[in-house]
């Protein structure tokens, strides 16, 4: 019987690459406005989220954890960028 993928590791996932759109954005070139950097603060909880989703698909039984693993490997560093840009955006105001 063919095991099915872990529906919170899914999540987690999506989760990691909505967040990370605004960052490969700036990495770019493109000029965030005010929108996008709310969008910044803003995934600190996500990324939060997106980590506790995927180490919840961790310990999923009888489930397939490659979205689980994958989402809780990407959340680790996201969660660590948007804490930064958020501390620096708290720090320098939101110009």
């Amino acid at each position: 019987m063919k095991r099915k993928q872990s529906g919170v590791g899914i999540a987690s996932l999506i989760i990691c690459i909505i967040i990370a759109f605004p960052i490969i954005l700036r990495l770019v070139g493109i000029y965030l406005s005010r929108y996008a950097i709310s969008i910044i603060c803003w995934s600190v909880p996500l990324s939060l989220c997106a980590l506790l989703l995927g180490i919840t698909g961790l310990f999923q039984k009888e489930r397939n954890k490659l979205f689980a693993i994958l989402g809780t490997i990407l959340s680790i560093p996201l969660l660590g960028y948007n804490g930064y840009m958020t501390f620096l955006l708290s720090i320098t105001g939101f110009h």
